[in-house]
This record gives structure tokens, C-alpha cells and sequence, in this order.
């Protein structure tokens, strides 16, 4: 077994861990009914020197997801939201910076 310290994992350093700061905005608290509006992740080493960014504002499958609360709530306008990236998208890029 190898026992190099790596970024992540069983053998990883607490000087070579990265950790992702993560926010996710949504339309309520309901995992079943409310969608997600707009995510953000920062990864950052022991340090906290910023590693890689992501944010985006998330396009509904349909405008009448939308809820003005949101405006009023996150300052998410539903032109913000129309040109949002679709949430596939916007799901596999957050992925691939915190993975």
C-alpha cells in the first residue's frame, strides 16, 4: 500500500487537504416542490488560498419555477434565472470542481 499523501483520501496530509466551500440557493426548503436557484462552490487548501471557483445562476426546466420571493430573498431576478445555465449543465460543472 502506498502510504503518499494525497489531496483526499485515507493517507491525505491535513497541509495537502483541499476543502470545498459550498452554497446552494433555492426556492424554499422543500426538497420535493422547490428548486434550486443558483450555486457556488470555492475550493480552498489548508491555507485558504482559493484552488478554483464555480458559480452560476440555474435555468428551471420551466419559467414557472421561478417565485418572485426569490428575488426579495437571494436579489435572483427572473432575468437572472431565464438566462441561467440549465441545471444538468450547471450540476455537472459543480461537480467536476469539488470532485
Amino acid at each position: 500500500m502506498d502510504d503518499t499523501p494525497t489531496p483526499h483520501g485515507p493517507n491525505a496530509s491535513l497541509g495537502d487537504t483541499l476543502f470545498a466551500v459550498v452554497d446552494v440557493e433555492t426556492t424554499g426548503l422543500d426538497p420535493q416542490a422547490d428548486r434550486i436557484l443558483q450555486m457556488a462552490a470555492v475550493v480552498v487548501d489548508a491555507r485558504g488560498r482559493v484552488v478554483e471557483e464555480f458559480e452560476t445562476v440555474v435555468r428551471p426546466e420551466s419559467p414557472d419555477e421561478y417565485e418572485h420571493g426569490a428575488e426579495h430573498i437571494h436579489g435572483i431576478s427572473r432575468q437572472m434565472v431565464e438566462e441561467g445555465m440549465p441545471l444538468r449543465s450547471a450540476l455537472e460543472n459543480f461537480l467536476s470542481v469539488v470532485d
